[in-house]
């Protein structure tokens, strides 16, 4: 919890899903026939199970929550829709928003068009990229082989017609700039927390798609759906509900500061050499789980590899606790639990 603010919190898994059981009926009322509100709630507990800010928010923002999961039809997974915990300073307590993810934004759009296959694509500094526009639209896109292509310059969606012999330049697409992508970020109700600071590519992957979606002929309902997540996600937030959540420190690093204290190092220093050894722990953690079977797939080892590189601090710090989590062995099994049980 937030230091000397927040009221303790003495949930449990299992009072929360008595709770969210109670609010079945609720979320059923507003369900699309995609998804199920018993579904919703086993994988809304699972999230909860890995993130304790989430296990502790209102029970009131975790049923709003899950009934805009059952309007959209996405499931709040953490790759189609996620629970975005913020810590709320007038109530004393956290809440959660429905956040929904680029993956979710593509279900939407394949499942209610006639395209086969949505592509995002972020682009970087040192890669070769192109585009025109006009009566022969054409984009080019060459990726810098390097290891370090540099930052983020520009994000592109291409839409792929179900019929395999449409010309390439009849296939949709959209391109917009690092700076098109932040102008609307900072209209978002979660721009300074939760996945714009975790994944900030995949979140620009989506933005882009949200644009070019509106070049595309959706069935009505999949443009409800579309827009409803949309207003969601940039609906009004009271200014006491925007700030950072306030993460506190763990006993080892407060360890580690005490020890440190007679050498008395600049903030700056501090700071450095702080983010240094937490780099050097999840890289070992990787090493670990990467000796282990099923630990680690492709996309959570390149979204490591990400947070490392960007020195994002708290993608580094969320990776180290689920490292931690799922080489302990517990996690894995108390996630086969909730999802089949």
């Amino acid at each position: 919890m937030t230091k000397g603010t927040a009221v303790a919190s003495t949930r449990t898994l299992r009072s929360v899903s008595d709770l969210l059981t109670k609010a079945r009926p609720q979320i059923e009322s507003v369900a699309t026939k995609a998804i199920s509100a018993e579904r919703l709630i086993k994988v809304a507990l699972l999230a909860m199970s890995k993130n304790q800010l989430i296990l502790d928010c209102s029970t009131e923002s975790l049923v709003l929550c899950l009934m805009q999961s059952a309007q959209v039809g996405l499931e709040p997974n953490g790759r189609d829709a996620a629970l975005v915990p913020y810590f709320n300073k007038k109530t004393k307590r956290y809440e959660a928003q429905f956040q929904t993810m680029y993956r979710g934004q593509v279900k939407l759009i394949v499942r209610g068009s006639e395209y086969r296959h949505i592509e995002a694509v972020a682009v970087f500094e040192k890669d070769e990229f192109g585009y025109e526009r006009g009566l022969e639209p054409a984009l080019a896109h060459r990726p810098s082989l390097e290891g370090d292509a540099g930052p983020l310059t520009h994000v592109y969606m291409i839409a792929r017609p179900s019929d395999p012999n449409t010309p390439p330049g009849l296939h949709p697409f959209e391109v917009m700039t690092k700076a098109q992508v932040e102008h609307v970020r900072k209209k978002s109700k979660n721009a300074s927390r939760g996945p714009w600071v975790d994944d900030y590519p995949e979140m620009a992957k989506k933005t882009v798609i949200n644009r070019g979606c509106k070049l595309l002929d959706l069935h009505e309902d999949a443009r409800e759906q579309l827009d409803k997540a949309d207003e969601i996600e940039f609906e009004y937030m009271p200014p006491e509900a925007t700030k950072e959540i306030e993460v506190p420190k763990s006993r080892t690093a407060k360890v580690k500061e005490k020890i440190k204290a007679d050498d008395k190092p600049t903030p700056e220093q501090k700071e450095k050499s702080d983010l240094d050894k937490k780099r050097l722990d999840l890289l070992k953690l990787r090493e670990e789980a990467q000796a282990e079977p099923d630990i680690l797939d492709s996309d959570a080892q390149q979204d490591i590899s990400d947070v490392l590189e960007a020195k994002n601090e708290d993608g580094i710090d969320m990776w180290i606790a689920e490292l931690n989590h799922r080489l302990g062995g517990a996690g894995r099994a108390e996630e086969e639990l909730l999802l089949t049980g």
